[in-house]
């Protein structure tokens, strides 16, 4: 009777971790859509204060990431230097990573910056201080990322913050 309960405690369990992992690719591939399908035009200004339109961000045909977030923000701060880890072995892929503070300043954003050693070089760090990309590209929350093509066309949108270390997003 004993090895039938600690059999039926097993099967449970096993069954409860397939659901829990099938819940978390859920969430990641069940991201939701927006009607903004290709960049919309926007300025935003890099740490030099130097105006930067949305134009230019894609000027070398790649693959590129926008990515909403604030120095201020709990979540945006965790997911930080896992998102510059995913950004490093992207490095010598086609892929860019444009990284917008939003409700910021140049000043907070260099102070919260010294505490990363290395950013990567295909990481551009850009400063929104008035929201207006959020409004723009329908941002309800940060951290919130969208994956353009080289034709500029979104891919997919990520809400909330992503966990960039799972297998899922290396093959984007």
């Amino acid at each position: 009777m004993k090895n039938i309960f600690i059999l039926i405690l097993i099967i449970i369990s096993i069954g409860s971790y397939f659901f829990y992992q099938n819940t978390k690719l859920q969430n990641i591939t069940n991201q939701p859509q927006i009607s903004i399908k290709t960049i919309p035009q926007f300025s935003v200004v890099n740490l030099n204060n130097e105006t930067i339109s949305s134009k230019k961000l894609n000027t070398k045909n790649k693959k590129y990431f926008i990515h909403i977030w604030g120095t201020w923000c709990g979540p945006c701060q965790s997911e930080f230097p896992i998102l510059l880890n995913y950004a490093k072995s992207k490095n010598d892929s086609d892929i860019l990573f444009y990284l917008i503070a939003t409700s910021d300043d140049i000043i907070s954003v260099n102070k919260y910056l010294k505490k990363f050693d290395d950013i990567p070089t295909n990481v551009v760090i850009l400063i929104d201080n008035a929201n207006s990309v959020g409004r723009i590209l329908e941002s309800n929350q940060v951290p919130e990322t969208y994956l353009y093509s080289e034709k500029n066309e979104l891919i997919n949108k990520f809400v909330g913050p992503q966990n960039w270390n799972l297998a899922y997003y290396r093959d984007l």
